[in-house]
């Protein structure tokens, strides 16, 4: 498992985000281009996985379905599970997930079996995402801006152009548990507190 620690920020500039993480001691440089991230999330009839996050609960999970740019070939069921701070991820493959009809998906993921419960999509978002990696590889920081977002409920097909932004930007410092005593060297330069943030909470919280 690992850590992920996020960070939601307001009024502050992408460009000057960027400055900071280059500053930090460990010496961060980019790691990948930056990338589109699509997510349709899944829950029950009567939000179980969305639940759990507004109370808190220390071990849930969710189900969302991801794709990168447009590489909807590539999209992946991810089952994202959390205790506290650390987290892990299952990944199942989908290619060419059927996005026109939102109850055909619902019936292909129903036939993986990958919960016993019976889950459907009820959100999409999509946002743009900025890589950093520490030169000695032991963490990551993930920059994500550009946010869009939409429920589904009630629609058939995912929305070219959802309706709802949100223009915070999102820091996540992601590592593995042995590191956690070194990541406070990180830390002391994101000069905000550490807290709880669900894209899919706010999302369906503004979009409902």
């Amino acid at each position: 498992m690992r850590y992920e620690r996020k960070y939601r920020v307001k009024g502050v500039s992408l460009q000057e985000w960027e400055q900071l993480i280059l500053q930090v001691p460990v010496f961060f440089r980019t790691a990948f281009p930056v990338r589109t991230i699509h997510n349709i999330y899944f829950d029950t009839v009567d939000f179980h996985y969305l639940n759990q996050n507004i109370d808190g609960i220390q071990n849930r999970s969710k189900f969302r379905l991801r794709w990168y740019n447009k590489k909807l070939h590539k999209a992946k069921l991810e089952q994202k599970g959390k205790h506290g701070f650390l987290g892990f991820k299952n990944m199942f493959d989908m290619p060419e997930p059927e996005l026109q009809d939102l109850s055909a998906l619902q019936q292909r993921v129903h036939q993986m079996q990958v919960t016993e419960e019976a889950i459907f999509p009820v959100y999409y978002n999509r946002y743009k995402r900025k890589y950093f990696v520490s030169t000695d590889k032991k963490f990551r920081v993930t920059l994500d801006y550009e946010q869009t977002f939409e429920s589904l409920m009630g629609k058939n097909q995912i929305p070219e152009r959802p309706l709802y932004h949100d223009d915070a930007l999102i820091i996540e410092l992601k590592y593995e548990e042995e590191y956690d005593r070194e990541a406070l060297q990180i830390i002391e330069y994101i000069p905000t507190r550490n807290a709880k943030n669900s894209k899919y909470v706010n999302g369906m919280w503004i979009s409902q």
